[in-house]
């Protein structure tokens, strides 16, 4: 059962009790009501998820009273435009907890963090991307969980929760539309700006890391690890690092660590 929301921006808008994830029920409304034009919008949210998942196939982790929705956008684009969305809803994520007062940096690819010192991260929100075409139409599925309440105690250590910043005021339910703006917002900048390449230097402005100055390890899978210095990202939203004089544009991997370069190695 759901209660529908009343949020203007969005064709379709539910708010359900307990699911398996939202972005599985986003795919059920897509297969009900696949949209018809690019116009066409939806968002889904849950006060309780019991098999939410993060990227490359891991479990997502949320205590209850955190946000967990999935928002849906269309475009008429081919996707290989669609390179760098997930860094453009970090952005706008980002942009909106700035406005509750929550000093944030995005983590690439798809996450929102705290930064504690120089050499430490602790994770407020994450974004899972997936895309669907469906007539011609291209559906992106922005999965996204933030942590309003404290997250679980195995995550507890790696986590951080917007009360635990301050904002102990704010609820889930309340940050649904005004996340939804934002996200609509930066969609539009993105499908009317050549893509990412108008969206690149807010991302870099709000990176957690520092370019030339922080190393960075990354997991490309299959037991294949890189090392080197940052050095941005690219106009497509790839990860670029400096490793032995040779620059690597990375477009999937997870970074296990990173470390701020001593000044005689900057």
């Amino acid at each position: 059962m759901y209660v529908t929301l009343d949020i203007p921006e969005f064709s379709c808008a539910r708010r359900y009790d307990s699911v398996s994830s939202t972005m599985d029920l986003a795919r059920e409304i897509l297969s009900k009501y696949p949209p018809s034009n690019a116009e066409w919008s939806a968002v889904v949210t849950a006060d309780k998820q019991t098999a939410g998942r993060g990227r490359q196939g891991r479990v997502w982790l949320a205590s209850q009273g955190s946000l967990m929705v999935t928002y849906i956008f269309v475009t008429d684009l081919p996707i290989a435009a669609l390179a760098g969305y997930s860094l453009a809803v970090g952005v706008a994520v980002a942009e909106e907890l700035e406005g509750l007062g929550i000093k944030n940096a995005l983590k690439w690819p798809n996450d929102i963090v705290v930064l504690q010192g120089e050499q430490s991260l602790r994770k407020i929100g994450g974004v899972l991307i997936e895309v669907q075409q469906i007539a011609g139409l291209q559906c992106i599925l922005v999965g996204l969980g933030i942590n309003v309440a404290p997250a679980p105690s195995e995550v507890s250590d790696i986590s951080v929760s917007l009360h635990e910043l301050g904002a102990v005021d704010v609820s889930a339910h309340e940050l649904v539309a005004p996340i939804g703006a934002s996200l609509r917002k930066w969609h539009q900048n993105f499908i009317t700006s050549a893509g990412f390449k108008g969206v690149r230097s807010a991302w870099i402005q709000r990176s957690c890391f520092q370019s030339g100055l922080s190393k960075v390890t990354v997991d490309l899978g299959a037991g294949r690890l890189i090392s080197g210095v940052f050095a941005g990202v690219d106009e497509n939203g790839a990860m670029v690092v400096e490793a032995s004089g040779e620059f690597h544009p990375i477009v999937s991997g997870h970074i296990t660590s990173f470390v701020l370069l001593p000044e005689g190695q900057r």
